[in-house]
């Protein structure tokens, strides 16, 4: 069975000649070895590293060049292609690309979906559309490849299906377009999982999924996205802005503001005489309620200094592999790069003035770079908000990722590890609070915006990505 649309290889696919071989490449490093060729295999390559054919013509480019007796291994070798996903395809209207099917996932199997025109189909509530290197693509979480929208027509259809409609109402818009290209076009948005089909009440499959239905876009495409499987991005430690922008220090710039020299604890007499570890472990809590005593500076000192201090800074090693600085701390961070900054918003503690401070873990010391304000107010009341309370925090610690830091180095998966790397540092302050008896909270949600204000610093170049208040307990 052969199919409408043209085949042709990937834009990442690289074609090599090696004595008598070819040898196919992609950008996700998986290869495709050809041993010696026969002069109608080694023509079918060069057509689909130059504008491809339908199965038919590629057919007969074999049987021309090979004779027909040979079409199994075209068979065979068109599957092998398929299987390592080099191949994209092409729906074409006189002549004119409409859309392109590209798999961006190992798992990506085509499926010749049976097209209805009389059902109604609308679009996924997961699909959406972004310009990559100058063209229009259709994407959804949900699939394992994505739609090139080529051409005005193509767009103009998934306009159409914000709103239940069938094959025969796109046919019906657009009479001069032939109606197989139409279906086709419906044949990848199935494989992209970016239509579904519409029951009589209305309703599409993602909303009888109890599964689906609890998923936001933005969680499921950070899901999908930041994990190696359902996309073809490169991920990990790539480096791709070396040698384009310097890597941003370990220890990000003193700020401007009065310095506040903090208590340091014996760490070494903490080894011998602090808490047992399983005590601190199994005592850890939120706690919501603060003492009548208010903190001290003395405490918010060793607080920090055991929890977020510096502990030692590598320099950046090249030959090694390791080509920013790095640093040791309390916590664990990916990559040991340390992206998070802390911001103590203070409300209530004695011996620091109320305002807003930023913790230098290198010096171990507080720089005031605000005093206290409606907008501070407006962050303590937030976080009261957010953790059930009717009165406003002692001293409300906000955490901010210098995002730069941590994307200069790793692809895809960066957001997300710095998420974990603000979690990896809650539940260690929750240890150390537990263990100084004092009243620590996790926040779980903060307005990056008003810290922005606040604080006088870029939303994208350095944003609030947690918050945890610690206060006295109370006796």
């Amino acid at each position: 069975m052969t199919y409408p649309y043209t085949l042709s290889f990937r834009n990442d696919v690289s074609v090599h000649r090696k004595g008598g071989d070819i040898i196919l490449t992609n950008g996700r490093i998986s290869a495709l070895r050809l041993k010696e060729p026969s002069p109608g295999l080694s023509a079918i390559v060069d057509s689909l590293s130059d504008k491809g054919g339908t199965e038919d013509a590629l057919c007969n480019i074999l049987i021309n060049e090979d004779g027909a007796s040979n079409l199994g291994k075209f068979y065979y070798h068109l599957s092998k292609l398929m299987e390592k996903d080099f191949l994209c395809r092409t729906v074409k209207h006189e002549g004119q690309c409409i859309s392109t099917l590209e798999p961006i996932s190992k798992y990506f199997q085509f499926k010749e979906q049976h097209i209805d025109s009389n059902v109604k189909y609308r679009i996924s509530r997961f699909a959406y559309c972004h310009d990559e290197n100058g063209r229009m693509v259709l994407e959804s979480p949900l699939g394992h490849c994505r739609l090139v929208l080529h051409d005005w027509r193509g767009a103009a259809y998934i306009n159409m299906l914000s709103q239940p409609c069938t094959v025969r109402d796109i046919n019906i818009a657009f009479p001069d377009v032939n109606k197989e290209v139409v279906r086709q076009v419906f044949v990848f948005l199935f494989n992209t999982h970016a239509i579904c089909e519409v029951d009589e009440d209305g309703n599409v499959a993602e909303e009888h999924n109890n599964a689906l239905l609890q998923w936001e876009f933005h969680d499921l495409l950070l899901h999908a996205r930041s994990r190696a499987d359902r996309h073809s991005n490169p991920v990990g430690g790539t480096y791709r802005f070396m040698k384009k922008i310097d890597p941003l220090p370990a220890v990000k710039t003193k700020m401007n503001g009065e310095t506040v020299e903090l208590y340091k604890p014996d760490i070494e007499k903490l080894k011998k005489d602090d808490v047992p570890f399983t005590f601190v472990v199994e005592k850890r809590c939120s706690v919501r309620e603060n003492g009548e005593d208010p903190l001290t500076a003395e405490q918010i000192g060793e607080f920090l200094y055991r929890s977020a201090r510096i502990r030692k800074i590598m320099d950046a090693v090249p030959e090694k592999g390791l080509y920013s600085q790095v640093s040791n701390r309390p916590y664990a961070g990916g990559g040991a790069i340390y992206e998070l900054e802390l911001y103590l918003t203070i409300n209530r503690c004695k011996g620091l003035e109320k305002g807003m401070y930023h913790y230098d873990p290198k010096e171990h010391t507080l720089t005031r770079i605000s005093d206290y304000n409606d907008k501070l107010e407006k962050l303590l009341k937030d976080a009261s908000r957010a953790s059930a309370r009717d009165y406003l925090p002692d001293t409300l610690i906000t955490y901010t990722a210098r995002f730069q830091r941590f994307m200069w180095k790793y692809q895809s998966m960066a957001y997300a590890v710095i998420l974990k790397d603000a979690g990896l540092l809650m539940q260690n302050m929750y240890l150390v609070a537990t263990a100084m008896n004092l009243a620590p909270c996790a926040i779980g949600n903060g307005d990056s915006d008003l810290f922005a204000e606040a604080s006088g610093l870029d939303y994208y170049v350095e944003g609030s990505v947690g918050e945890f208040t610690l206060e006295s307990k109370k006796k």
